[in-house]
């Protein structure tokens, strides 16, 4: 998808569960994504070292950052995710980071 598309929307399930003794939450993801079947699996995690998984702000909103590796240049790039609560929805922000500018890349709303 290019920038300015209109974004695509698809329907999937997503189980999350503490582990280890609740410092992990894991997600599995399966749904479809661009007519295809996906199923996915993530982490989040409490860093002993650091104290910190990312920065909360008054509102509740984590802020996220770090480096992935690009799938398709190879090259390492940074990344953000936003996490947010809106009531009984659940939504999770991603923002690459292409030339220095910051673009959003992925939304995906969680409902109970």
């Amino acid at each position: 998808m290019a920038p300015g598309q209109d974004p695509m929307s698809s329907d999937g399930t997503a189980r999350y569960d503490m582990l280890l003794g609740g410092r992990y939450l894991q997600v599995k993801v399966n749904g479809m994504m661009m007519g295809m079947p996906f199923e996915g699996m993530g982490w989040t995690g409490y860093n002993n070292v650091s104290k910190m998984t990312g920065t909360a702000d008054d509102k509740g909103v984590i802020t996220m950052t770090g480096s992935m590796v690009d799938p398709i240049s190879g090259k390492s790039q940074m990344e953000k995710q936003v996490l947010r609560q809106d009531g009984d929805k659940f939504i999770m922000e991603m923002y690459d980071n292409k030339g220095g500018a910051e673009v959003k890349t992925m939304e995906i709303t969680y409902w109970k």
